[in-house]
């Protein structure tokens, strides 16, 4: 809501925007790895299942990325085929510039290129189920794997950030030649999501 008022000759300007609180609590992973660089990884919300293999094919034929991971956090099958939310991760590290610009091009979600605001300079992706902050109830289950999409590349890629979701999800991605040991960082935070 905006308005103005008049004082004499001068004018006061005023906004106020309404905010939901936090209602809900999981636990997260950052893309960022100790040495400074990142891994790319996108957030898709209410999307068909596709278009989340299409993004990885095409970052992988375009800009040379590497093996990449889909995970679904729900999924529903509707008139017009699978939709969902599902994230997208890929284990090459990359520049904060390169991960800037690979988001322009994913049809992910928007409110999603403009995470690292919120997270020490780093993109979130959620590892955990949902739990609201009243009565500590799961609302939503943890992310589940949906599919591994192997592609070679010229990257060196995070060692831990595979090794992490191979215990997570209980899979065995293969771990690529050129890598590094970097610690992985995770994080509790709250969401605005809905409990639905």
């Amino acid at each position: 809501m905006k308005f103005r008022l008049k004082f004499g000759k001068k004018m006061l300007f005023a906004e106020f925007k309404i905010l939901k609180f936090p209602s809900q609590s999981t636990m997260g992973i950052t893309n960022k790895t100790k040495n400074g660089y990142y891994l790319l990884f996108i957030d898709y919300d209410n999307v068909k299942k596709n278009i989340v293999f299409e993004d990885s094919e095409f970052f992988q034929k375009h800009f040379g990325l590497g093996t990449s991971l889909i995970v679904k956090t729900s999924e529903n099958l509707e008139n017009h085929g699978v939709y969902g939310n599902y994230h997208l991760i890929f284990f090459d590290k990359l520049t904060f510039p390169d991960i800037m610009k690979f988001l322009t091009y994913a049809r992910c979600d928007y409110a999603y290129r403009n995470g690292w605001k919120w997270h020490n300079r780093s993109w979130v992706l959620r590892i955990g189920e949902k739990r609201d902050l009243k009565n500590g109830i799961m609302t939503k289950p943890s992310p589940s794997f949906v599919a591994l999409n192997y592609a070679k590349t010229n990257n060196v890629s995070s060692k831990a950030h595979i090794l992490f979701y191979n215990v997570l999800l209980n899979i065995k991605i293969k771990i690529p030649k050129k890598n590094d040991n970097t610690k992985v960082n995770d994080i509790q935070f709250i969401t605005y999501g809905s409990s639905k």
